[in-house]
């Protein structure tokens, strides 16, 4: 091999640089997920202290459908899970990684409501499991509808006091004092 091509060659990562690599590839993918962008700093970092990778060999029960205890969710960055919605129209499909990780079973957080299916993992796939429990404050389903909700209540506010003022200087006017006498 010549200096040059020793020169390009990769240096091989340790599994530890790997993992933290990963991690890095995983915080990206959820804080481009709807509801985690809203969260500060101090909120991620409580968020990613809690995560835990795993290996699956088997198929385990990840999710159980109708469950309430929605304090978690799974991002997957290799292989896939098994979906399963049980009921009046029954289906189930896979849940396939993309490149930049696959974040699942988040939604039932935002909208406070009990897990919607079963999900199951796969043999050769790998997760990691994050817990909200820790994390101070409440999840939104997008810090668009927080903010939104903020700035329509101050609108509201606003519009109330500028009614109220209209209506004081209507009782006020010269007209008005003359008339009620």
């Amino acid at each position: 091999m010549s200096s040059f091509q020793s020169s390009f060659r990769r240096k091989s990562l340790t599994e530890q640089e790997e993992i933290e690599l990963e991690l890095t590839k995983v915080r990206a993918c959820v804080m481009q997920t709807r509801g985690f962008s809203s969260l500060d700093v101090k909120q991620q970092d409580i968020l990613f202290k809690t995560g835990e990778r795993k290996m699956y060999d088997n198929e385990e029960v990840l999710i159980v459908q109708n469950d309430h205890d929605v304090g978690f969710f799974f991002v997957l960055v290799l292989g896939s899970f098994k979906y399963v919605v049980e009921g009046e129209a029954p289906k189930s499909g896979l849940i396939s990684c993309t490149a930049n990780g696959n974040v699942i079973g988040h939604f039932a957080p935002f909208y406070r409501r009990p897990r919607d299916s079963f999900v199951y993992s796969t043999p050769g796939s790998i997760a990691w499991k994050f817990s909200l429990r820790d994390i101070p404050g409440q999840l939104t389903r997008c810090n668009v509808t927080a903010s939104s909700h903020a700035v329509s209540q101050v609108l509201s506010c606003r519009s109330t006091l500028k009614s109220q003022r209209l209506m004081h200087r209507k009782l006020l006017s010269p007209r008005m004092i003359r008339r009620n006498g």
